[in-house]
C-alpha cells in the first residue's frame, strides 16, 4: 500500500515542477520500476514508507514554497516529525528543504522567519518525547537513534585491510551480539566509534577505494556491476541491475535539464540524489537504504526522458520542412 501510494506524490510533484506529460511517465515509472515492485515483499520495515514519505515531503516542500499559510507550516513540521521518527537519515535533507521554502515564500522587504522556526519548532517537539526516552534509558543525549557508530564501523573496519592483522575474517551477528551484552549499549557503542574513526584515520588510501565502491553499490546495487551483470544466469537480477543503471543515468541528465531551464524547483529536486546518499557512502550502502529517493530518482528521469524527446523532435523538424 505504502509503495502504491508513492504514485501520487511522485505525480502531482512532476506535475509542479514538468507539466502533465513528465507526471504521467515519472508515475509509470515508479508503477514498473523493479525496485518498487520487489523490495515490498523483501523487506517490511521503514523502506517502502520511507520511500512514499520522501516523496511526500518533495511534493510538501514544492507546495509550501507557494504558501503563507500557519497551518501549512505547521503541517510541513508534523510530516518531518513523522518521517524522522520513521527514517532519521531523511533528516539530512530537513534544513535543506526548510531552507529552500522558506527563501521562495519569503514576501519582499519582509523577513517571514518565524514561519521556517515555527516549522522547525513542531519538528523538534514531534522527535523530543523520544529523546527523554532516550536520555533516561542511556543516561545520555541520543536525539532519535544510537547505531551510527555502529553502522559506521561495519563499513569501515579491519576486516577489509587485507594486510592488516589479527583481522576478523567475518563480522558475524554471534560475535557482536555477544559484545554487545558483555559491554552494554553505550560502552558498545563507544567501542565501534573509536575503532571505525580509527580506520577512517590511519587508511585514507583503502576509504577512497571503499567509498568509491560504496557509491557504485548504492546506485546499482553491487560493488562490481558489469562483472556481475556478466556472470549472473538470472535474467531477473540483470534487468534489476539495468533498471537501477538506467534511472542513476536518468537522474544526472534529469538535474542538468532543471537547471538549464533555470527551473524554481531545480535545488529541492536535486538535494535527494545528491546529498541522502552521502551518509550511505561513508557507512555502507544497499538499494533498501536508497529506496527513500527512488521516487525522486525516477521523476528526474522522467524530466530526461522528456528533455530527450523534445530534442529529438526538434532535430526532424527541419527535415521535414527541407523535404
Amino acid at each position: 500500500m505504502f509503495s502504491t501510494a508513492a504514485c501520487f506524490p511522485i505525480f502531482y510533484a512532476a506535475k509542479r515542477i514538468a507539466g502533465l506529460g513528465v507526471a504521467s511517465v515519472a508515475a509509470w515509472l515508479w508503477a514498473v520500476f523493479p525496485n518498487a515492485i520487489i523490495i515490498p515483499f523483501e523487506w517490511i520495515w521503514d523502506t517502502c514508507l520511507s520511500a512514499l514519505l520522501g516523496a511526500t515531503i518533495l511534493g510538501a516542500t514544492l507546495k509550501l514554497a507557494e504558501s503563507q499559510k500557519l497551518r501549512d507550516w505547521c503541517g510541513y513540521g508534523l510530516l518531518w516529525g513523522f518521517t524522522l521518527m520513521t527514517n532519521p537519515a531523511l533528516g539530512s535533507l530537513l534544513l535543506l528543504l526548510l531552507g529552500w521554502a522558506a527563501y521562495r515564500a519569503r514576501r519582499p522587504g519582509k523577513q517571514d522567519l518565524w514561519k521556517p522556526a515555527l516549522a522547525l519548532g513542531v519538528v523538534i517537539l514531534c522527535c523530543l518525547p523520544w529523546t527523554a526516552r532516550n536520555y533516561i534509558q542511556f543516561h545520555r543525549f541520543v536525539p532519535l537513534r544510537s547505531s551510527f557508530p555502529f553502522e559506521l564501523w561495519t563499513g569501515n573496519n579491519e576486516i577489509y585491510d587485507l594486510h592488516a592483522v589479527n583481522a576478523p575474517m567475518r563480522i558475524t551477528q554471534y560475535e557482536e551480539i555477544r559484545e554487545y551484552s558483555q559491554l552494554g549499549e553505550n560502552a558498545f557503542l563507544q567501542k565501534k566509534w573509536r575503532e571505525a574513526t580509527q580506520f577512517i584515520r590511519t587508511h585514507p588510501g583503502l576509504e577512497l577505494q571503499l567509498t568509491g565502491k560504496r557509491f557504485v553499490a548504492n546506485w546499482t546495487g553491487l560493488e562490481t556491476p558489469l562483472n556481475s551483470f556478466r556472470e549472473t544466469d538470472s535474467n531477473l537480477a540483470r534487468g534489476i541491475l539495468l533498471a537501477n543503471v538506467l534511472a542513476a543515468l536518468g537522474a544526472l541528465p534529469g538535474i542538468v535539464t532543471l537547471y538549464k531551464r533555470h527551473s524554481a524547483f531545480a535545488f529541492p529536486v536535486a538535494v535527494l540524489p545528491v546529498v541522502f546518499p552521502c551518509l550511505y557512502n561513508i557507512t555502507h550502502a544497499s538499494l533498501r537504504y536508497r529506496h527513500a529517493i527512488d521516487p525522486a530518482v525516477l521523476l528526474l528521469t522522467a524530466i530526461a526522458v522528456d528533455a530527450g524527446v523534445r530534442f529529438l523532435a526538434r532535430k526532424k523538424k527541419p527535415r521535414a520542412n527541407q523535404i
